[in-house]
């Protein structure tokens, strides 16, 4: 019997297949690709951001560089007859240096090829002296020297630089040289320092053979009327109870700084050529071999016939008296120290002993760097002379007929733990402090960099 249709079993129908729209695979496929090549450039992104971190971040943990070049023999250079070098002074590009001779001559070498530029006589047409001193004043380019007849001569050295096209020449300039008479009984002087400034104001200090400190101050004042220019000459003595083994006078002849063998520092402010009165420290038991100043001319060098590194300067007291202080040390050579040249550019420093040339900087307390003098006097009779260059990329050193010249690397010598987190005693302050002070209005500002302030006040 026939089954109704009602009943009857539906056959199943034949499945159909569904694909996807070639459109929307390709879509899926770009998607996958935007999508896995946005997240490859967030990562690439990310590893460049710490790559240009590292790469700003390095020169501050690179490590300093001093580098000796071939040596300048000034005696073959094309000028004979000339006496040992006892100071040198380059011009910003290191082009040129003018190096005093024991002869009394100003040599103008060319560092390219080591061949004289000229020489200028500064006794000339008198016969020259002997020198028996010679030395650079601190932040300047004044070649000065002491003659075996109680004199001194300043001669200042200027660096002009012109250009034809592209090509710079540099020109150096000497004198007119200044002769300032120390001792009017003629004999030679143990130590003496000098400065001369922009408007021709020359100061001479020194101490004489009879042990007196004896302080000559020539000024030059101009008739804005007439343009006439006329001299004036002050000479004052004081009092020294020992001899002095080195003496420095800063650039705005306002503070001199002596030593003596017996370790102690003396520290006389100056009111035009008057002495005052004498304040003293010591440095310990070694003798005082060095002394030059920091620039800004606040803070005190100090070497010693024992190697020691000292850094010092004027503390206020709570009297509001000022007391010479000393602030900071650095490791110490191996023989005494016998030169310094700070750097024009922060508070950097060269020290140079018998056979050891160091780097340093003082407001991080960092041994920047230390290695052989590639020019070390033999004795300490040998005259020798070390010179910063302006830019702070280089140096001179002289010694008997032959300079030198050093090529320094030295990106940040100012950072250092202790700089940025730690408190520091700065020039000017009468104890260690947490400073932060961004910037200043000349190379003479010490740097403040200490993030504990900022990190203080983003918590607060």
């Amino acid at each position: 019997m026939a089954q109704p249709a009602a009943n009857r079993a539906t056959p199943p129908r034949p499945r159909l297949r569904q694909e996807t729209p070639r459109r929307r695979l390709a879509a899926d496929r770009a998607a996958r690709w935007v999508v896995s090549a946005g997240g490859l450039a967030v990562v690439v992104a990310i590893l460049g951001i710490l790559v240009f971190i590292v790469a700003e971040i390095w020169p501050l943990l690179a490590p300093a560089r001093v580098t000796a070049r071939r040596d300048l023999a000034v005696a073959s250079s094309g000028i004979g007859g000339i006496g040992d070098i006892g100071g040198v002074v380059a011009d910003e590009h290191r082009a040129l240096v003018a190096a005093l001779t024991a002869d009394g001559k100003v040599v103008v070498v060319r560092t390219k090829d080591g061949q004289a530029v000229s020489s200028t006589d500064l006794f000339a047409p008198h016969p020259a002296p002997r020198l028996v001193q010679m030395a650079v004043a601190p932040e300047s380019r004044l070649l000065a020297a002491a003659t075996a007849d109680g004199r001194v001569v300043l001669a200042p050295v200027r660096f002009t630089a012109t250009f034809t096209g592209a090509v710079r020449e540099t020109a150096a300039e000497v004198g007119p040289a200044v002769l300032l008479t120390l001792d009017p009984a003629g004999q030679p002087l143990r130590r003496f320092a000098a400065q001369l400034d922009a408007n021709g104001n020359a100061l001479v200090a020194a101490q004489l053979a009879s042990g007196a400190l004896a302080v000559v101050r020539q000024a030059s004042e101009k008739n804005e009327m007439t343009g006439e220019t006329t001299a004036s000459l002050d000479r004052k003595e004081a009092p020294v109870a020992l001899p002095l083994t080195a003496l420095v006078l800063d650039a705005d002849q306002k503070n001199l700084y002596g030593g003596t063998a017996a370790g102690e520092l003396l520290w006389w402010p100056l009111e035009g050529a008057q002495p005052g009165p004498v304040r003293t420290a010591s440095a310990g038991r070694s003798g005082v071999t060095a002394l030059s100043l920091l620039v800004g001319g606040r803070a005190l060098l100090v070497g010693q016939e024992s190697g020691a590194i000292s850094v010092w300067f004027p503390v206020q007291q709570a009297n509001d008296t000022y007391r010479l202080t000393r602030v900071r040390d650095f490791p110490r050579h191996r023989s005494a120290i016998r030169a310094f040249a700070p750097s024009p550019r922060d508070k950097g420093f060269l020290a140079l002993s018998a056979g050891r040339l160091g780097l340093y900087h003082s407001t991080s307390e960092r041994t920047l760097w230390t290695g052989p003098a590639p020019l070390a006097p033999l004795s300490i009779a040998d005259g020798v002379s070390l010179f910063y260059a302006p830019k702070g990329d280089g140096a001179f050193l002289a010694s008997g007929r032959k300079i030198v010249p050093l090529d320094i690397v030295n990106p940040h010598p100012e950072i250092s733990w202790t700089t940025l987190f730690g408190k520091v005693w700065y020039e000017g302050y009468d104890r260690p402090a947490w400073v932060w002070q961004s910037s200043g209005a000349s190379d003479d500002v010490e740097p403040k960099l200490s993030l504990t302030p900022l990190l203080f006040g983003t918590l607060k």
